[in-house]
């Protein structure tokens, strides 16, 4: 679910921080971090700036919007090309494109997102989120579209000396892909301190849910837990390993409603989409009318989200 974690350059950002409709009570990036996607949209619209276009491509992307996605930070990179921070969301606009094709248009589509996602990180060094970024995908992608390890292991030695927790975990993924599951691990742990130490058990979690271990899943979950205080996306995360692993389900739907209750909703954890999420547990455990209401504030706040709309439906 973590993939909205791009901060904008705060110069970027201000003329649409200060924009806001007096139909609405939020300003368009308020909203946003609150999931209201629809709200989101109508007031940015009207908006052609670069910093509007980008927001809005976040929120398509965030909506799974692949095509209106692409179109908005087209647009913000055409009226901003030196923006890094709008380069890495071109790229991850291009990513999310690649990964609804059919083969043929998807090669076309990951070195579109390569491109756009080294072109933030040669006009900002020391953008983590953008090399992070680039990272995974050198990892996941083969070199014919320019993925490959050692460059995900030059781009890891890079984010050390910036955000080193990001680092070790670019570093656990690398292992990860090369079979050592103790380096693996070892770097995923060495990611789970200080600030991204609630992140960073999540990730731990993930690597034991793809080794098979459930146990150890609900152990990085309570880990996760105990560290997210403020109760934000990392606890949404931890809820939804807890699905993914099919166990511990009231859990899960209690740590989902504290985040959707508490005061830290982010991009990191679209709100809608949690509310889907939490909708399909509540019907798997059988309360059918539970789901519905899930469902419902979901669309409330993103009408056109296709998972929801499908779950609302039954199918």
């Amino acid at each position: 679910m973590k993939l909205y974690s791009a901060a904008l350059h705060a110069t970027a950002l201000l003329g649409v921080l200060c924009f806001a409709s007096p139909l609405f009570a939020v300003s368009p990036s308020a909203a946003l971090a609150q999931g209201r996607i629809d709200e989101t949209i109508a007031m940015l619209s009207p908006a052609k700036d670069a910093a509007a276009q980008n927001l809005l491509c976040r929120a398509y992307y965030a909506e799974e919007h692949a095509d209106e996605a692409i179109h908005a930070c087209e647009a913000a990179v055409s009226a901003a090309p030196g923006n890094a921070s709008y380069q890495l969301w071109l790229g991850r606009a291009y990513g999310l494109k690649a990964g609804r094709s059919s083969a043929f248009s998807a090669f076309g589509q990951a070195k579109k997102s390569r491109a756009a996602m080294e072109k933030a990180v040669q006009l900002d060094p020391h953008n983590a989120d953008a090399i992070s970024d680039l990272g995974d995908f050198c990892v996941e992608a083969p070199g014919i579209v320019g993925g490959g390890i050692d460059k995900a292991n030059s781009l890891a030695q890079r984010l050390l000396a910036i955000d080193p927790a990001r680092g070790h975990r670019l570093l656990g993924e690398i292992a990860e892909k090369q079979k050592n599951y103790p380096k693996a691990l070892q770097e995923f742990t060495a990611a789970a301190t200080g600030a991204h130490a609630a992140a960073g058990f999540v990730d731990i979690g993930a690597y034991y849910k793809r080794r098979g271990d459930k146990a150890q899943v609900m152990a990085a979950v309570k880990n996760a837990v105990a560290a997210d205080k403020a109760r934000g996306y990392s606890v949404a995360d931890a809820a939804g390993l807890l699905v993914e692993t099919s166990q511990a389900s009231k859990m899960a739907q209690q740590l989902y409603r504290s985040y959707l209750d508490g005061p830290s909703r982010s991009e990191d954890a679209p709100a809608f989409r949690v509310y889907t999420q939490l909708g399909r547990s509540l019907a798997a455990d059988g309360d059918s009318a539970g789901a519905q209401k899930a469902y419902a504030a979901a669309l409330a706040m993103a009408k056109n989200f296709v998972p929801a709309q499908k779950a609302a439906a039954g199918k």
